[in-house]
Parts: structure tokens; C-alpha cells; sequence
């Protein structure tokens, strides 16, 4: 059973529906419509892409135009930035958006789950990948978050914080301690984004614990990573919770969603009590085990 949730871990992307869009502007005729342009990996590509992806649902909700994707597959936090840096078009975009929906850090976090699960992390304890990644995601998403400012200083921002689909596979391979602290500190560090509006997918997906089961609840595709109808709808409510309808900037206090900063560095972790046992797999978990669907992000 490990081994076969090695092999479908390592193969995972987060993968998004057709290429993303890359205008040299928006359409200027619907004054008034606010204009949602999604940045980030598939977590906010699918939410365009899917038939009844979040994102449609909430722009349909709000009365906006239809959203702008500039979400990539794949895309890590680096790239991210390079293209807010670097594509003309790109950055034309983000500057004329009335709404911009932001997301980053999946793929960093299953890379680094991934050599985690196979022991080759590096380091006496076996997180050395995923203190380095910690690190270097903090610095893109400060520097991604400055240049999206920079370009749309006015605009009202969402972040989404990262939901763990995963989370039952980890705590039954007793993995959970140590990427559930990770995971906890590229969440607090979104979450602590000053003038944005924070939707919290990881209690929405993981429960308040952060403990459960995206999957047995319904929000999780047998790829083993995306939302659901059901999935999108959950992201939707909370993205309309927020209660963000069009430009202006949206100050907001973060939510509190991982432990208190120790004052060295680091944070507390929540330790994982889950009983005597270990979480037993259902026939979901173990279909997507034996169909090699994608178990990271």
C-alpha cells in the first residue's frame, strides 16, 4: 500500500483545463461590471475551467463580468512572480482588474510532501526540503503580493489559503506531524497578507482541527486533488462570505488559522491525536490508490 501511494504521489500536478488566457487587455465594454482576474495554479484555474467552478459562481453571484484566467497549470510561487514581473500582458491584465483572486503554494507543498513520504527530505529529521521550502515560498508570496499592488493598487484582492486533500493518507502513514506544521506555516504567513480578504479553503475543506477528510466528505475528484461540484460550491461560499463585490481594497483581519509563533522562529504544532489507530481508508481513498490518481498537488 505505501508503495503505491509513492507512485501516485510523485506523479501529481496540479493540473488545469486548457491553456490560460492572456489578453493584451479587457474588454472595456460592460462599465460598471467588476472584473475578476485569477492568478495562481489550478486551485484558482479550475475555479474558471470547471463547468461550475467557484470562481464562475461567484462572479455570476456578483453580477461581473466573465473572469479573466491567467492561472497556469503546474505553476509554482517563482513563476507566479516572474510572470507579474516579466509578461507584458500578463501584467496589463492584472492592472485593469477589478477583482483579482489569488492563490499559490500547492505545488511547492507536494513537492516537498513527496520527498517527505519517501525519506529523502534531507536532515535529521527528515524536513530539511520542507524548511527551504517554507522559506522560499514566504519570500515569493510577499514579493507576488508587492507586485500585484504595485500594478492594481486600488483592486479588492482575495488570497485562499491551501486546503490538504491528502490529509487522511497522511496521518495513516503517520507523516501528519510534520507536513501538517508546514503546511500550518504557509498558511499562516497567507493569512497575515495585510488589505486582502483571506478565504480560509483549509478550515473550509479540513475542519477547524485541520484534521479532516476533504475526500469523505465529497470535495475532493478521484484525481485526488480538485474540487467537486460540491468542492467548488464550499470554495464559493467562502469566497462570498468575504463579502468583496468590486474594486476597492479589502482590509479585512486575517483569521486565526495555525498555531501561535513560539517567538523563535517557528510555531507550535498542533500534535495529531487520532486515536489508538490509524484513520482506516475507505473504498474512495483506496480507488484512487489503485487507479494511480494524482495524490499531490
Amino acid at each position: 500500500m505505501r508503495s503505491l501511494l509513492l507512485a501516485v504521489t510523485i506523479a501529481a500536478v496540479l493540473v488545469l483545463d486548457g491553456a490560460p488566457s492572456r489578453p493584451g487587455g479587457l474588454d472595456a465594454s460592460s462599465a460598471g461590471r467588476p472584473r475578476i482576474v485569477a492568478i495562481g495554479d489550478s486551485v484558482t484555474g479550475t475555479g474558471t475551467a470547471a463547468p461550475n467552478g467557484w470562481l464562475k459562481q461567484y462572479a455570476r453571484t456578483i453580477g461581473a463580468d466573465p473572469v479573466t484566467n491567467l492561472a497556469v497549470n503546474g505553476w509554482f510561487s517563482h513563476q507566479i512572480l516572474n510572470a507579474l514581473r516579466h509578461d507584458p500582458a500578463f501584467r496589463l491584465t492584472v492592472s485593469q482588474a477589478g477583482v483579482i483572486a489569488l492563490n499559490a503554494g500547492m505545488n511547492e507543498f507536494f513537492t516537498g510532501r513527496d520527498l517527505y513520504s519517501k525519506a529523502e527530505c534531507g536532515g535529521s529529521d527528515n524536513e530539511r526540503c520542507l524548511r527551504h521550502m517554507v522559506a522560499r515560498f514566504n519570500r515569493n508570496w510577499d514579493e507576488i503580493v508587492r507586485e500585484v499592488r504595485s500594478l492594481a493598487p486600488d483592486t479588492s484582492v482575495i488570497v485562499l489559503t491551501l486546503y490538504h486533500p491528502l490529509e487522511v493518507f497522511d496521518q495513516h502513514f503517520g507523516w501528519a506531524d510534520a507536513l501538517n506544521k508546514h503546511l500550518a506555516y504557509m498558511n499562516r504567513h497567507v493569512a497575515a497578507t495585510e488589505g486582502v480578504a483571506v478565504a480560509d479553503l483549509h478550515r473550509a475543506f479540513n475542519g477547524e482541527s485541520g484534521l479532516e477528510d476533504p475526500i469523505a466528505k465529497g470535495y475532493i475528484l478521484p484525481d485526488a486533488i480538485h474540487a467537486t461540484d460540491l468542492g467548488h460550491g464550499v470554495i464559493a461560499r467562502a469566497v462570498l462570505g468575504l463579502g468583496v463585490r468590486g474594486t476597492g481594497p479589502a482590509n479585512r483581519p486575517a483569521p486565526s488559522i495555525a498555531p501561535p509563533d513560539t517567538g523563535s522562529g517557528g510555531y507550535r504544532s498542533r500534535p495529531v491525536d487520532i486515536g489508538a489507530s490509524r484513520p482506516r481508508l475507505g473504498p474512495a481513498h483506496h480507488s484512487m490508490l489503485s487507479t494511480g490518481a494524482r495524490t499531490q498537488s
